[in-house]
């Protein structure tokens, strides 16, 4: 199960057909078993409407759901032994609870799980012993308990303290509010000047496979102020990216109004726009599925500079190496390219 689903499914099949492929290779199910297999493989995996989601491409789900579906392809032929990079990162907390405990059925069953993770929270709820690597070392090792709660190395030592936490900013959720009610609290905006965004009344819908309506946003009202972050919290296909992708005018909200810096932003053409580009920048979630293969390091971080400054070509390449120092990275990777690079190494650079 690899890191990037987006890139390890082929985009020119339907996510039954990717599912399916390990079943049909190794002559496990036939005809219409198949199908009913993958349904199940699917539901397993957490992902809801399976069979309309089978005739779904992998570019029309959200991240989480790309995920599950390349776990639901994994467990496809039964493995004994199940490779696992980091399969939960794209996915939030109920369904990352649900996809771990389908790891944990599997070694209940006398699979072996092989689960590699940058989340110690992860290590603790399902496997009985870890190895903890630094710079291709393996620097310690035993049972779960005994490493993150009397951890030896000082580099696991490190790892446990710098684990975040909400300290004292959190409170406790209170009431009895139904799924899916709107619940408005008190204005927490930092600054009282015109927000850097502002969302009016959003709402989009998609039209699916199936003729069936999905409201992706349904009337969103919200503002980021400056000096302020604002988090937007929900699982997978609640609506979060679709509500990112407004804001950055990737698509026009049916209702409503996005104000940049007080300003219309979504009812401008794309011409108007694009010298108010480089106000508004994304952090993708797959970075992988989004920079130019063909690229290196350097030609990637040199893109937007090239669009939106006036930079020398020399300039140009020592801001690039700033950017990288930033974000703790080696300028000996202003060569490489994003497929030679780590997960995280890639989300550094995006």
């Amino acid at each position: 199960v690899l890191q990037d689903a987006l890139t390890s499914l082929d985009p020119l099949r339907r996510i039954g057909q990717e599912v399916a492929e390990p079943l049909l290779t190794h002559r496990l199910e036939r005809g219409a078993a198949v199908r009913e297999r993958v349904a199940e493989l699917l539901t397993q995996t957490g992902i809801p409407d399976p069979h309309n989601r089978m005739a779904q491409y992998a570019h029309e789900l959200s991240g989480g759901l790309r995920q599950r579906a390349l776990i639901a392809s994994a467990l496809a032929a039964g493995p004994r032994l199940l490779i696992a990079d980091e399969p939960t990162t794209a996915l939030d907390a109920t369904v990352q609870k649900q996809v771990l405990n389908v790891f944990r059925a599997l070694a209940d069953a006398g699979h072996g799980v092989l689960l590699i993770t940058h989340d110690l929270s992860v290590v603790a709820d399902i496997a009985d012993r870890v190895v903890v690597m630094r710079q291709g070392k393996a620097v310690e090792s035993g049972k779960v308990r005994q490493v993150l709660h009397a951890p030896q190395h000082p580099y696991t030592r490190r790892l446990l303290a710098a684990i975040p936490s909400a300290g004292t900013r959190g409170t406790w959720l209170t009431g009895n509010d139904p799924l899916g009610q709107t619940v408005v609290r008190e204005n927490i905006s930092t600054d009282s000047t015109t927000p850097v965004l502002a969302a009016d009344n959003v709402s989009l819908a998609y039209v699916l496979p199936d003729g069936r309506r999905l409201q992706a946003v349904n009337q969103v009202t919200l503002e980021v102020a400056q000096g302020e972050t604002l988090g937007i919290v929900g699982e997978s296909g609640s609506g979060k990216t679709t509500l990112g992708k407004l804001a950055l005018a990737l698509q026009a909200p049916q209702q409503g109004e996005i104000l940049l810096a007080g300003q219309p932003w979504s009812r401008l053409t794309e011409r108007q726009r694009q010298p108010l580009r480089s106000r508004i920048q994304t952090i993708v979630q797959d970075p992988l599925g989004s920079f130019n293969p063909q690229y290196n390091v350097a030609q990637l971080l040199q893109q937007p500079l090239r669009l939106h400054t006036t930079l020398t070509a020399a300039d140009r390449l020592s801001r690039a190496q700033a950017l990288l120092a930033l974000v703790g990275l080696s300028p000996d990777l202003l060569t490489r390219r994003p497929a030679t690079l780590s997960g995280g190494q890639r989300q550094r650079i995006a």
